[in-house]
């Protein structure tokens, strides 16, 4: 009698084992850039036995997989996203007699195909017929899902962020440009020494980019008057403003000072229409011949984009 009631707890323990789910898998490595918006279209329908309705299987296994793009960089946007990544469920999933439980799904950017594939939602690890929830089996599913998707090299490549190539920021610009005088703060520079200074970014604006309309200097005092700003203390957007003002489509501002030892030339190109930043650069030296070397390639860099 003990023995037949041992064995009946040894099998009783099998199979409790073996209705036991796994843990979810882990998401794959961040191994690309993931940013970008991400939005995902349950399956036609989800049946689990009349547990639970289909809306709540098929809104718990849509928020599985959006929790799992957001935690991977992801924001989850709406339908009409079309130029970031879908994630489409098709098939219906059926749980129980005579049960469909193949899920096919495929990924897409812009309505380009990227990535289809399908599983056995019975053959994942963490799925379980008796041990766990409709709901978790679910998250069990959304899972697999999201993780496919993240393992795609047609996602990754489609949806990686490449840096803007140097030639970018220089294809940008066109139109009029204005060199500010640039700002004086080392003691031992005098104002002729930062007037040439901003003749080297003027000049090196012409080498770059020869379809610019450089604005003189001479013009652009005529300009500043007309439009009554006074450049003292204006910093920034004020700068931005001024470019506006005076007609010009990008504008170049700057400093020099003294840090140490070191002379430092910082130069900064906005874009006047949108007040964004294109582009910034540094320049330094111990000595005024040194910092001339420096600023030539620095103002080179700057409307060049590199």
């Amino acid at each position: 009698m003990r023995y037949s009631l041992s064995m009946h707890r040894i099998v009783l323990l099998l199979l409790v084992a073996a209705c036991a789910s796994a843990p979810l898998r882990p998401l794959p490595p961040a191994d690309w850039d993931r940013g970008g918006t991400a939005w995902v279209q349950p399956p036609p329908s989800v049946e689990i036995g009349g547990q639970q309705s289909q809306d709540e299987l098929r809104s718990a296994l849509k928020s599985g997989i959006e929790e799992d793009l957001s935690t991977a960089g992801f924001r989850i946007g709406q339908p009409d996203d079309r130029s970031e990544l879908r994630v489409i469920l098709h098939s219906t999933l059926q749980v129980g007699a005579l049960s469909k439980s193949i899920l096919e799904a495929s990924a897409d950017r812009g309505g380009s195909p990227l990535e289809s594939f399908s599983f056995d939602a019975f053959q994942l690890p963490c799925w379980s017929t008796y041990g766990s929830t409709p709901r978790e089996n679910m998250r069990c599913v959304g899972r697999e899902v999201a993780a496919r998707v993240l393992e795609s090299r047609a996602v990754a490549s489609a949806m990686a962020r490449k840096p803007a190539p140097p030639a970018a920021v220089a294809g940008m610009l066109s139109g009029k440009l204005a060199v500010l005088e640039l700002r004086n703060f080392a003691k031992d520079l005098t104002h002729e020494n930062a007037q040439y200074f901003t003749d080297v970014v003027r000049s090196a604006a012409l080498t770059a980019q020869p379809q610019l309309q450089v604005i003189t200097r001479e013009n652009l005092l005529v300009l500043l008057q007309a439009s009554g700003k006074d450049l003292a203390n204006c910093e920034g957007e004020c700068e931005v403003d001024t470019g506006r003002r005076i007609g010009a489509d990008q504008i170049v501002s700057g400093e020099l000072q003294k840090v140490g030892a070191r002379y430092k030339l910082t130069l900064r190109l906005h874009d006047t229409r949108e007040g964004r930043l294109l582009s910034s650069t540094q320049a330094s030296g111990k000595t005024i011949e040194e910092l001339d070397d420096a600023a030539q390639k620095a103002a080179a860099d700057l409307l060049s984009g590199r």
